[in-house]
């Protein structure tokens, strides 16, 4: 009866989406990543774990924005053209892109749409960052911008979507109008604008090839918008460690970031992690002979400090094969150390770059 119970729940809080795109929902699996699920009376040790400590957003609006990402994540896998790339040329591997492109773009455009009927009457969702706007590398002009969802997109009521929209095209194309003026104006309406960091379809090349890992539709929402003014895409550098390295390595008065010498957080990480072989700093970056310019001085200083870079022989601690040929994010998700069957520590980190949505969200 639970179990009943939760799928209603979801079913008639995402009902705008489900009936949207005339789907019916099976099943809700809910997983507690942090902490443990909430006690049924709201009182003992859970209590601390309810639901309005996970966001910011109410239940509803909270269920609506996974059904979002998983209703984008399924219509893309099915009608985006999923490994017809496979074989082709990169011209035509391009124009399956963009055919998987506009499919997510369009399934996340409509869901938040739908969400947007039922939010607060002074709110709005603001896609700040987003891949798109231009095209990606590789790619001819006459193909054009990516149909993704890009700077300055609102999602909102009529009345609120109206106002921010004359904002964002000042923000564009006026270069006196500042991005203070920006909120200082929809304060004064007192509008709150959430900024989303979105990608409809990350990492669309291995979606285009059918391969099995990769590919995933992303959606962060902020409770305030992201300080950017202008559309733009760019690559960032960015180093990805456990806060603990990073805060151990400050009592010794010694800044860890992505400019620091490879050999200091080389150092770093054994001040934090006593244990470990720095063979068993497992590092994951973008590899490629197209990419030694960018960053093959990275690789190099990591190799001189004895780590292990991470290429697709090796084998995650979840028992799935890395990749390395193409950008994402995903691998942040899975810093952190370990200890192996013999007792060794284990340390995966992420260094190189990404493009700017893709690091913005890591």
């Amino acid at each position: 009866m639970q179990k009943k119970n939760l799928i209603a729940q979801w079913a008639f809080d995402t009902r705008p989406i489900l009936g949207r795109f005339h789907l019916w929902l099976e099943d809700v699996k809910e997983e507690w990543i942090h902490g443990s699920a909430p006690a049924r009376n709201g009182k003992g040790p859970n209590a601390s774990d309810m639901m309005d400590t996970v966001s910011f957003t109410d239940g509803r609006t909270e269920k609506m924005l996974a059904m979002t990402s998983a209703v984008t994540a399924l219509g893309t896998r099915l009608f985006g053209r999923y490994g017809e790339g496979r074989g082709l040329d990169k011209k035509a591997l391009n124009l399956v892109k963009k055919d998987a492109d506009a499919i997510s773009a369009y399934a996340m455009s409509e869901s938040l749409w739908y969400l947007s009927r039922t939010l607060p009457e002074n709110h709005a969702i603001m896609v700040c960052l987003g891949e798109g706007l231009m095209p990606k590398a590789g790619e001819t002009s006459e193909m054009g911008a990516n149909p993704l969802l890009g700077f300055g997109r609102v999602y909102a009521r009529p009345q609120v979507a109206k106002y921010l929209e004359a904002c964002v095209v000042k923000l564009i194309n006026d270069p006196e109008y500042t991005w203070d003026e920006f909120r200082r104006a929809i304060v004064k309406r007192d509008i709150t604008v959430w900024g989303a960091a979105i990608d409809t379809l990350e990492n669309t090349s291995r979606f285009a090839k059918g391969e099995p890992t990769g590919p995933m539709s992303v959606l962060h929402l902020f409770d305030q918008p992201l300080i950017i003014s202008d559309q733009y895409e760019g690559y960032v550098g960015c180093l990805v460690l456990p806060r603990k390295v990073v805060e151990t390595a400050a009592f010794k008065s010694v800044l860890v970031n992505y400019f620091t010498p490879r050999d200091m957080v080389m150092a770093a990480i054994r001040d934090a992690y006593p244990e470990i072989d720095p063979g068993n700093v497992h590092v994951w970056t973008l590899t490629g002979e197209k990419r030694r310019t960018r960053i093959g001085k990275i690789w190099d200083q990591w190799a001189a400090a004895g780590a292990h870079l991470i290429d697709g022989n090796w084998t995650l601690p979840t028992g799935i094969a890395p990749f390395t040929d193409s950008g994402t994010y995903a691998p942040t998700f899975a810093v952190k150390p370990w200890i192996d069957d013999q007792g060794n520590t284990h340390l995966l980190i992420v260094d190189g770059y990404a493009a700017s949505a893709e690091s913005i969200q890591a």
